[in-house]
């Protein structure tokens, strides 16, 4: 069966930072390319005045076979800039991304995400390696025969009715090669949930922490889509996105993030209708203030090693769930799941409470933005709804007051942040894997990579005093369920990540 032959104005776009020497090289590369016959875009040629650069940029990139990226140094090391952020737009449309090829102008260090693209070196200086004739060549093996003219938008605009148009448009050809006929375009082998588990849930520990967002982005990428049949790789999956790339401090990958995000639900979504967002009035969430804590146990206080030692926290502002999911809310998501509607929903596994809190617009909370929102600001054991010192009987469902059951939510008194059972009744599942605590100051921390464990939080009805306590750290493997294990969810402040 013969392709059917793809519409683009130009051969190539190159692409390039406005420093020395990177645009010497590109205009020095644009003659020698155009001399060979091919159609090549540029910026400061071929971009209409009017119109935004980056809204250019998208169009070059769109009418163009191949963008050639031509990198340096200062280009890779430069942040967030403008230029990376289009780099990323080729490599975030899927299609395109495999039309993207690298001209590596010096000795760098590629990014992750540029590692399994292998570009043309013209930072070698080989005898028998000519890097033109290798671009040469990649060009006219990639131009699957005559192209067709893709119109700009001006002269696009400028047509005559249909009926006046000429029948035949003009084309491109490919300039004249002796090879044998292309082979057919390859893309990476889709990544099956077999082995996307395991990198995600101990392989992405071992990379460098600069290279993680990378890789989760092209993991996932290489995986969807993703049944909604089994949550257990979707709430993984949900989970890598938000503690890498969306955390990154490129802008690019934090977009990617949201973008990967919202495709991995869509499936359970079209399943199971997302429920609307929480008006922020609503009286079931409350937003939590900014601001920082001590967290952990002190020295001279009763407590595990584990939570030790105590260090500093500073926290960006969330809505947090004031009581734990309910049978009731949960089955929203599972029409299956039996229990009293106003009782914790339990044994739930961990990655279907992070699925779940994902496919309501949410997450689970981090380990510190647990103990952030029970301690509430004060530094007492158990406080009242004023900030007053109070009992643990008041606040929470322990061994001592439960008569061995779960009890319903909000039964006993809330803290000054207006939540409830954050001590007792059911664990908490919270997003991280278990892993020692450091001395030193965090922000927004999200704990260890990986692990085998993870974490949960407030003590249950079957536990005594001893674990009814903000800091009290428990763990469990992620995929067994028992009786006393329930959640609570986060929502952005902010419109919803990644939907």
């Amino acid at each position: 069966m013969t392709p059917t032959a793809k519409s683009y104005r130009y051969h190539a776009f190159l692409s390039y930072r406005h420093l020395e020497p990177d645009r010497g090289f590109a205009w020095d590369l644009l003659q020698k390319l155009e001399g060979a016959g091919f159609k090549v875009a540029i910026d400061e040629r071929d971009f209409e005045p009017q119109a935004t650069f980056l809204e250019e940029m998208e169009r070059c990139i769109r009418e163009s076979r191949f963008t050639l990226a031509v990198l340096t140094r200062s280009y890779l090391e430069s942040g967030d800039t403008l230029e990376e952020g289009i780099i990323a737009k080729v490599r975030d449309m899927g299609e395109r991304r495999r039309r993207l090829i690298p001209l590596t102008l010096e000795l760098v260090e590629r990014p992750v995400w540029l590692y399994d693209i292998v570009g043309v070196d013209f930072a070698a200086h080989h005898p028998s390696v000519n890097p033109f004739e290798r671009l040469v060549a990649a060009l006219q093996k990639g131009m699957d025969g005559a192209l067709e003219v893709a119109p700009s938008p001006k002269a696009a605009r400028a047509q005559p009715p249909a009926e006046t148009r000429k029948p035949e448009p003009e084309r491109v050809a490919p300039p004249t090669s002796p090879t044998s006929p292309p082979p057919p375009a390859r893309r990476r082998p889709r990544l099956n949930v077999e082995s996307l588990v395991p990198l995600l849930e101990g392989g992405i520990g071992g990379l460098e922490e600069g290279k993680r967002p990378e890789t989760v982005l092209r993991a996932i990428e290489d995986s969807l889509p993703l049944g909604p049949e089994s949550l257990k790789p979707l709430g993984l999956a949900a989970w890598a996105l938000d503690s890498f790339p969306g955390r990154s401090s490129l802008a690019s990958e934090r977009a990617a993030a949201q973008a990967f995000r919202g495709e991995l639900l869509a499936p359970l979504r079209g399943r199971r209708p997302q429920p609307p967002l929480p008006d922020p009035s609503d009286p079931d969430w409350a937003e939590i203030p900014a601001g920082s804590f001590d967290m952990g146990t002190p020295k001279e206080k009763k407590g595990a090693a584990r939570e030790r030692p105590v260090h500093r926290v500073m926290l960006s502002s969330f809505r947090l769930l004031v009581h734990p999911v309910t049978n009731r809310e949960y089955r929203s998501l599972d029409p299956k799941k039996t229990g009293e509607d106003y009782l914790p929903v339990v044994e739930v596994d961990w990655y279907t409470a992070y699925a779940y809190a994902a496919w309501l617009g949410g997450r689970l909370p981090t380990e510190a933005e647990w103990e952030y929102a029970a301690r509430a600001g004060c530094r007492h054991a158990y406080s009242d709804r004023y900030g007053a010192p109070t009992t643990l009987d008041r606040v929470g469902w322990h061994s001592g007051n439960s008569e061995g059951k779960l009890h319903p939510v909000e039964q006993l008194e809330m803290n000054p942040w207006g939540l409830f059972d954050m001590i007792g009744n059911v664990w908490e599942w919270v997003a991280d894997w278990y892993g020692p605590y450091s001395a030193e100051p965090q922000t927004d921390p999200w704990g260890s990579p990986s692990g085998d464990r993870r974490v949960m939080r407030g003590g249950c009805f079957r536990f005594g005093a001893d674990r009814a306590r903000a800091a009290c750290r428990d763990l469990w493997v992620p995929g067994v369920v028992v009786r006393d294990q329930g959640f609570r969810v986060v929502l952005p402040v902010a419109p919803e990540l990644g939907s």
